[in-house]
């Protein structure tokens, strides 16, 4: 079994949502996902949990796929976004990567689905990793000095040459 992957699937019809996360299950994973339809169910969503990858179809009754992203991108929060839908053609596809989507799968071929949740998955951690090293590096810059030396740290002259 891999990892739990948490979703949220922006999808109007419970069934697809269920048909999503039964394939995603197929691959060995264990899924806890939700649904929401909406605007105000997304944003809610948001702001109650972390989500590994937000996974969302294109053409909804009351949303768009592209809106969803829209209020994605708004919150800040950088979380995979997969396309997921029946009726999207190529052009849109293309514009939703350019709007920021991460990558998009049809409804009709989800063999995609699956390989494009583990890239992004990977990207993330990769992300991560790169931003701990980052945070580790800038504490390395700093030389602390001992109490009553008239500072506790300053950044290196970066022109001062180590004395040995």
């Amino acid at each position: 079994m891999r990892n739990t992957s948490h979703l949220r699937i922006v999808e109007d019809s419970a069934s697809d949502a269920q048909l999503i996360a039964r394939n995603i299950e197929s691959a060995g994973y264990a899924v806890r996902w939700e649904r929401t339809d909406d605007a105000p169910g997304l944003q809610a969503a948001l702001k109650r949990a972390d989500w590994d990858v937000i996974l969302c179809d294109h053409g909804l009754a009351e949303f768009s796929g592209l809106a969803a992203l829209a209020l994605v991108r708004a919150t800040g929060q950088d979380v995979p976004f997969i396309i997921v839908s029946g009726t999207m053609g190529e052009d849109t596809a293309v514009a939703a990567m350019k709007a920021g989507a991460h990558d998009y799968a049809l409804k009709g071929n989800l063999q995609r689905l699956v390989p494009a949740i583990e890239h992004e998955l990977r990207e993330v951690e990769m992300h991560q990793h790169q931003h701990q090293r980052q945070v580790g590096q800038a504490g390395r810059d700093f030389l602390f000095y001992p109490a009553g030396s008239g500072s506790s740290c300053r950044a290196p002259n970066k022109n001062q040459t180590k004395q040995t």
